[in-house]
């Protein structure tokens, strides 16, 4: 208790408020909230509150405590108390971290797959990949899976097995740049990508994951093929 909160113990003995006062106001109602229902019905509480110690040092805790009642009649709690600050700041950075790369991967103008499953059976999409895919939004089916048979993935007109998808291979170690594949759907409708995947390592090196990333080219594709075109009838 010194050296969390910087008061003695028995400062602390003394006056029970004494480490209730260095919970930031907007929390001590949650906290008496919580004491109260605990003190009630002789449950324990476990809850993360924001203390500031009398340096002005801000830090997140985790109070865990259970009342007791004493012979005499009085009610005590016994309970610890952990400093989560580095946890809480390292979960706000992944937040951050994690709502950046969200944002990117809504509007980035690219289809991106990526897994973390070996078996690359559950594949995570970015809203373009969906789009590009005719999918719903609400949809959870992965590329591949019997989920999606209204389309084929094929290269240079050859049907492409699953083992062979770029997220598969990456999956395995391989890194992909720029290769042709067609979406070739049961319509009719037929969208080139261009594809590169890659493996995502951890520290260690070892494989955790693939990502791919296809650019729509099909107007370009269709352009170079309408140039051929004009060129073999000028020629």
């Amino acid at each position: 208790v010194e050296r969390l909160h910087g008061v003695t113990a028995e400062a602390v003995t003394a006056d029970f408020q004494v480490l209730d006062r260095q919970v930031l106001p907007e929390f001590r109602p949650t906290l008496e909230a919580a004491r109260r229902h605990a003190a009630e019905r002789g449950e324990t509480i476990d809850i993360e509150i924001p203390m500031r110690s009398p340096s002005g040092e801000l830090r997140w805790f985790r109070r865990t405590s259970a009342p007791r009642m004493l012979p005499s009649g009085i009610q005590v709690w016994d309970g610890v108390e952990i400093d989560v600050t580095e946890r809480r700041l390292a979960a706000e950075a992944v937040r951050a971290r994690t709502h950046e790369l969200e944002t990117v991967l809504a509007t980035v103008p690219a289809a991106v797959w990526f897994t973390y499953d070996p078996e690359v059976r559950v594949v995570a999409r970015n809203p373009y990949a969906t789009q590009l895919m005719g999918l719903d939004p609400a949809s959870d089916a992965s590329f591949g899976s019997a989920g999606i048979p209204h389309i084929r993935l094929t290269r240079d007109g050859e049907a492409v097995a699953p083992r062979d998808m770029p997220l598969q291979r990456a999956m395995r170690g391989e890194s992909l740049i720029e290769e042709e594949y067609d979406f070739v759907f049961s319509d009719g409708r037929v969208h080139t990508l261009l594809s590169s995947a890659a493996p995502l390592c951890d520290e260690a090196g070892r494989i955790i994951g693939a990502v791919s990333v296809g650019l729509d080219i099909t107007e370009r594709k269709r352009g170079e093929e309408q140039r051929t075109l004009l060129i073999h009838e000028l020629n």
